[in-house]
């Protein structure tokens, strides 16, 4: 239990008495204290073995208006037992820039789902192996040919994107793209059941088939 709230800080720009500015200082000023006493109370703390911790020795000393007033509280707070669990904090997630979206991963999947001709697949092994393996460029074009395959449609009689087409008019688009007489579309469509073929077998229900 904590009787009063504070902060563990290092003792730069506040007053100490001389010869206090070393190891670090409880500032009880930096909590939400009732007003009294111990919102002008500072505890300096040293260890008292180099590199360990298990045993500090403190004092205590006022600040008023200032000043420093130091008083004969000197106290000792004693480990109970070592450290047996530290809680996990996930890092804050980093930008990055050739990750897909979230839509653009659902486009994805539904390219893949129609050159494969499944239905849905487990698609968070696959996706997780394509931000850590891959090398940025084969990443960096990804982008780009789900986006021509998804929107292709629109302006080559289809009249919508792939994700709304039916399964019929997504057949008959893909057929049409891998004789498009234009290269990074024929390319798209290669690299994209290539990668569907991945991500099929990163599916753990297929790869648990497969291993059977």
């Amino acid at each position: 239990m904590t009787e009063w709230h504070y902060e563990v800080i290092e003792p730069h720009g506040v007053p100490m008495p001389r010869g206090f500015d070393r190891g670090l200082l409880i500032d009880y000023s930096r909590g939400p204290n009732a007003p009294g006493p111990i919102r002008i109370s500072k505890d300096p703390l040293v260890a008292l073995s180099p590199d360990n911790a298990d045993q500090l020795l403190g004092v205590t000393y006022l600040v008023v208006g200032g000043r420093c007033l130091e008083t004969p509280t000197y106290f000792t707070l004693e480990r109970e037992h070592p450290i047996d669990y530290v809680p996990y904090e996930d890092p804050a997630p980093s930008f990055d820039a050739l990750r897909l979206t979230a839509i653009e991963r659902r486009w994805a999947e539904q390219l893949f789902s129609a050159i494969l001709a499944t239905g849905e697949l487990d698609t968070t092994a696959f996706w997780r192996c394509m931000e850590e393996a891959p090398a940025p460029l084969v990443r960096a074009g990804l982008r780009p040919m789900v986006h021509t395959l998804t929107f292709l449609p629109v302006v080559s009689g289809f009249g919508r994107p792939f994700f709304a087409l039916s399964p019929e008019a997504r057949e008959r688009f893909l057929a049409a793209a891998s004789g498009d007489r234009r290269y990074f579309v024929r390319q798209a469509l290669v690299t994209l059941k290539t990668l569907a073929c991945f991500a099929y077998y990163d599916d753990p229900i297929v790869r648990a088939r497969a291993e059977s």
